[in-house]
């Protein structure tokens, strides 16, 4: 194989390690962990705010069930007084069983509240264990993404490996003075430093070349370094 062509060579291995960290960095079980990791925040903040809801569910129900409590007292004192025989005058008995009346409607709005707290206590306990199962899982699925992750990484890892052995191999077979022409090109070009020329098309800029450049090139000497009028790029004839 020619020097021109083991730089092709070169060209085609420098092209692949590229290839292949464009490859790791943009694996589909990295996004997936990031959308991952997004929805295990917003289960946190879910949760804490449930928690705060039902926090202050409880203590509702808990000032309402003092309440309930306090007043079934005050009724059975006022019954107490009512049904004593100490009130005698029918103003007076009116009043109290005006009193156990306001008293008794006052308890049913709160046990009514009472209920109604159950129920939406109830409906958030539904939704805190439906939360955590979707976090257990949550967590679960990372594990596997991650798993999965760590594996293509590897596997790509140990391609990238292989690449790069095998393009020491070429460096070391190829004259310096070429590599480091080969080497300054793919900086300055943006990465193709080398090409085939095909009929009169550079391979590197899709260009069709001049009559006279395709001539030139093609009656230079088999090693020779000719490069592209339109790019720059070694051509390889």
């Amino acid at each position: 194989m020619s020097d021109l062509e083991q730089l092709l060579e070169l060209q085609s291995k420098d092209t692949m390690t590229e290839q292949l960290g464009y490859r790791r960095e943009r694996l589909a079980e990295r996004d997936e962990l990031i959308r991952l990791a997004g929805r295990a925040v917003a289960i946190d903040e879910e949760r804490s705010v449930a928690v705060d809801q039902r926090h202050e569910l409880q203590r509702s129900q808990k000032r309402r069930e003092d309440e309930v409590a306090t007043i079934e007292g005050k009724v059975k004192d006022t019954e107490k007084t009512l049904y004593s025989g100490s009130v005698s005058s029918p103003k007076e008995l009116g009043a109290l069983q005006s009193e156990i009346a306001a008293m008794r409607a006052r308890q049913s709005d709160l046990e009514d509240g009472i209920l109604e707290s159950m129920e939406a206590l109830e409906a958030l306990g539904s939704h805190l264990e439906a939360l955590d199962d979707e976090q257990a899982a949550l967590v679960t699925d990372q594990g596997l993404v991650a798993a999965r992750l760590a594996s293509t990484e590897a596997e790509i890892d140990e391609e990238s490996s292989q690449v790069r052995s095998a393009r020491e191999e070429l460096v070391s077979s190829l004259p310096a003075p070429l590599v480091e022409r080969y080497e300054k090109l793919r900086t300055s070009l943006g990465g193709v430093a080398v090409a085939r020329l095909s009929g009169d098309v550079c391979t590197s800029c899709h260009l069709s070349l001049p009559s006279v450049e395709v001539a030139r090139v093609k009656k230079a000497r088999a090693e020779e370094p000719v490069s592209c009028v339109e790019c720059g790029a070694i051509l390889v004839r």
